[in-house]
């Protein structure tokens, strides 16, 4: 593959760049790289609907589509445009992506640098205002969670996504690969380390213990002598035992995995309806709360016959908050929460063809990362997708631009490496 890097990449760069920091910051780069790209699609005129760059581009195309007809159905058209809006996203960074390889390949790895370095100065941020916080008199905790990506208005599972990433490509890129040795090593698994630390921090529960799984698959296969593996197992092992035994950590981890909620019946009878006293609802868990959301809404989602077409776009928040109201999960409580699971979320959302539809692509992702031995895209995906059964990544705008971001970056990357190897064996 060709290791040169073109003023394409550079424009892709802009938006990985962006991805780490305010959703303003990042939407402006993506509108300018976007621009460019439209503008250079008409003046080179390059033909970018072709069978190589068919799979990436239609998905988020027909996923558009989908949306913006289920908006267009929808009772509240107002609320279904608004979604409309953020869901535009798809196809304008499918179109980017493709439209800029198309002028020159994709340096994939070139990106991820930047990316990665955008991470580490985006934290280095986040920590020096939460070393301001603390001097101007606030607690430990503004290290911790919500707090940490304050500053950026960003959710924690963002944050701790943009570091899994870093850290799966640092040590692809880094450790497994050789390039460095001796002090550059060391530094290497120091800012490893401070990266793990900070996603222990500030990801959610689900995120971290699925990381560990992943991250220790990942350094089975980096190390392959018996005397590294041990050394650095030990390591890490230690340095998740500490983070274990942190309090704020421990204490959340106990309390976000506890489930001690009664046998939950939904129903669509108002005078069986379970109704939550304020009391229940202060001691619901993380757990509990995403149990309790996932029966009401793969329940009512089938009792209301609209399994096989859902809610639609517009409607589904106002009928989910409904059901809230019937268990006394709100006003006040959970309205306007989503359904904390992405799978479920396009079921109500968009019925059960669409759900199909979006698990195929995630499938397909899978088999093309197998087939290619990509090790950084199959750890991503499996990541993305055990994130999806925790959190609706895909109800905002920073989660979209991940996941079509660097799934169809890692999707034209292959594209481009079967067409080299094509191109050398007719050669020969």
């Amino acid at each position: 593959m060709n290791e040169k890097i073109y003023f394409t990449d550079c424009f892709l760069a802009l938006i990985a760049l962006g991805i780490p920091f305010t959703i303003k910051f990042g939407n402006v780069a993506l509108i300018i790289v976007f621009l460019c790209s439209f503008f250079f699609l008409i003046k080179t005129k390059r033909p970018i609907f072709q069978e190589r760059a068919s799979f990436e581009l239609l998905f988020p195309i027909i996923l558009f589509l989908i949306v913006l007809v289920s908006a267009l159905f929808s009772d509240d058209l107002i609320s279904g445009l608004k979604q409309v809006e953020k869901n535009i996203l798809f196809p304008i960074l499918a179109f980017t992506l493709v439209v800029m390889n198309s002028i020159h390949r994709i340096n994939k790895s070139f990106i991820l640098k930047i990316f990665s370095l955008s991470t580490l100065i985006s934290l280095l941020i986040l920590t020096i205002v939460a070393l301001i916080r603390i001097y101007n008199g606030e607690g430990i905790e503004v290290f911790f969670f919500h707090e940490l990506g304050r500053f950026f208005d960003l959710h924690p599972v963002y944050i701790a996504i943009n570091l899994a990433i870093t850290i799966f490509f640092i040590t692809d890129e880094y450790l497994e690969k050789k390039k460095l040795r001796g002090k550059k090593l060391l530094i290497c698994i120091l800012i490893l380390k401070l990266l793990v630390l900070l996603l222990f921090l500030c990801a959610s529960k689900a995120v971290i213990l699925f990381f560990i799984l992943l991250y220790s698959a990942q350094l089975l296969w980096v190390f392959k002598g018996l005397k590294f593996r041990i050394g650095f197992f030990v390591a890490f092992l230690m340095l998740v035992s500490a983070l274990a035994m942190t309090p704020k950590l421990s204490d959340r981890f106990k309390q976000g995995l506890e489930f001690n909620i009664s046998e939950f019946a939904p129903t669509n009878s108002t005078e069986e309806a379970k109704v939550f006293t304020n009391d229940e609802k202060e001691q619901i868990s993380d757990l509990e709360l995403r149990y309790l959301m996932f029966k009401i809404g793969f329940f009512h989602v089938i009792d209301d016959k609209r399994l096989l077409f859902g809610y639609g776009i517009g409607d589904v928040q106002h009928q989910t908050d409904y059901y809230y109201m019937l268990y006394g999960l709100a006003p006040n409580w959970f309205e306007g929460y989503n359904l904390h699971n992405q799978y479920l979320q396009y079921l109500v959302t968009y019925g059960l063809i669409v759900l199909f539809f979006f698990c195929l692509y995630i499938a397909y992702s899978i088999y093309l990362a197998f087939k290619n031995k990509d090790k950084l895209h199959l750890l991503f995906l499996i990541l993305i997708s055990f994130a999806f059964l925790f959190e609706c990544l895909l109800s905002r705008n920073k989660g979209i631009v991940i996941f079509i971001f660097f799934n169809t970056l890692f999707l034209i990357h292959h594209k481009n490496e079967n067409s080299d190897s094509g191109h050398k064996g007719n050669t020969e």
